[in-house]
């Protein structure tokens, strides 16, 4: 594994990268088109830094969602719709159209306009579940994790991929079966492109939730510039695991 610091000699190595997973497992050793995932941006706006306590909550309505950062800024997101919208519109009338509805819900933010725009990158399945579980054909050397709601599911997903990682073994009771990588539904060509359903085709976004200055994103950014590259996996030895995943078994419950 090569980072910007260092490289590293693994006998398994685990991907949960978000957007980049498709790619860095790739250079892995994992066929092109292994993993679909559907490309959804979605347009975020921000204001300038309001008084503290201009938004005390998360707000989640049925056409946009808000919250307050601690630097002041005010985040808007809008729902991601039914397609009759570019999933990256990020003009200024798109801006004003989503400003217009967030002064409905709160209005305070009546009279402010956005101090910029940016996107955020989500990981979604070509089927819409999870993806985790051991790459086939690669000797259990390298395991994938990539979902939607990540932080969602943490709390479950994060002793059963520890336990998976460090045994090399399926979980009991098949937990995970219908979530691993190899299923028909998330191979080459599964997704099928349309309007907030843009396949990402290989090609490496920004990595998962970032906030990217839309300006700075007209091309996708290489694997050095995400920080890691992975060269081809190779089987590991008998009884091989990584211990410092065996922390991930208490780190939270449901």
């Amino acid at each position: 594994v090569i980072t910007t610091r260092r490289s590293f000699v693994a006998k398994r190595v685990l991907i949960a990268a978000g957007t980049a997973t498709p790619a860095l497992a790739e250079q892995a050793g994992a066929p092109p088109g292994t993993l679909s995932l559907l490309h959804r941006p979605g347009v975020l706006v921000w204001t300038r830094p309001l008084p503290p306590g201009t938004l005390r909550t998360l707000l989640v309505t049925p056409e946009v969602y808000l919250h307050q950062r601690p630097c002041g800024r005010v985040v808007i997101g809008e729902d991601m719709g039914k397609g009759e919208r570019p999933p990256d519109d990020t003009s200024p009338q798109a801006c004003a159209r989503i400003m217009a509805k967030a002064v409905r819900w709160l209005p305070a933010l009546r009279g402010e306009v956005p101090e910029r725009v940016t996107l955020g990158f989500r990981p979604y399945p070509a089927d819409g579940l999870p993806i985790v579980g051991h790459l086939p054909n690669m000797h259990s050397a390298v395991y994938v994790c990539v979902v939607h709601s990540g932080i969602t599911l943490a709390p479950a997903l994060a002793p059963l991929v520890a336990a998976e990682v460090l045994s090399g073994k399926p979980c009991e009771e098949g937990l995970l079966d219908l979530y691993r990588p190899g299923r028909p539904a998330i191979g080459a060509g599964a997704a099928a492109a349309g309007a907030y359903d843009v396949q990402m085709d290989g090609v490496l976004g920004a990595s998962a939730d970032s906030e990217a200055d839309v300006h700075s994103h007209k091309q996708a950014p290489s694997l050095c510039a995400a920080g890691a590259r992975v060269g081809p996996a190779r089987a590991p030895s008998p009884g091989a695991g990584l211990a410092h995943l065996q922390g991930l078994r208490h780190t939270s419950k449901l």
